[in-house]
């Protein structure tokens, strides 16, 4: 996993990485991409957002092409829940609320960045569901740092493992 700035500048721009809107048009041409990864990023947002990401990612992805995707894994956090019963880390962990904005610096960040909380939360099965019915031809679930993309080497195949689930699908 990158730590410092320094890495995580120059991981982008050994390997390519470009910015994008995820809940717009993807800045690829049509069957191009081998391999999109996502990480922590679809509980961020929208159904409908998450929806056109699908959609994006099928249109960009070449025949084959893989969509790995890792967020956070609602039933790890409830299992945490049934050990420790502890509501308040159960909720906080979740990331599905936050504490509005207080003073100067927070709401400009928050003018500029937005909501960084959890609008929805998935466990395997379900991204599975979500991905199959988004058009993709298969998608399964991997434990952490397995998969099944050619050449990984530049992805974090167990990002924030143990309470992340990780699925990948494949373009028809």
């Amino acid at each position: 996993m990158l730590r410092g700035k320094d890495q995580y500048v120059a991981a982008i721009r050994e390997h390519d990485i470009r910015w994008a809107d995820a809940s717009r048009t993807l800045p690829l041409a049509s069957a191009t991409a081998d391999v999109i990864y996502t990480s922590h990023m679809l509980e961020h947002m929208t159904r409908d957002e998450t929806q056109r990401f699908y959609t994006e990612a099928l249109r960009v992805l070449a025949p084959g092409g893989i969509l790995r995707v890792a967020v956070p894994d609602i039933d790890y956090h409830v299992g945490e829940y049934l050990k420790h019963r502890d509501p308040d880390a159960f909720v906080g962990g979740l990331y599905m609320a936050t504490e509005p904005p207080r003073g100067f610096a927070a709401m400009l960040r928050y003018a500029i960045v937005g909501e960084r909380h959890h609008l929805w939360m998935y466990n395997g099965q379900s991204m599975v569901d979500a991905l199959l019915k988004a058009g993709f031809a298969t998608a399964k679930v991997l434990s952490a740092g397995e998969t099944t993309i050619n050449d990984p080497r530049p992805l974090d195949l167990a990002e924030r493992a143990p309470e992340s689930v990780f699925v990948e699908a494949t373009k028809a």
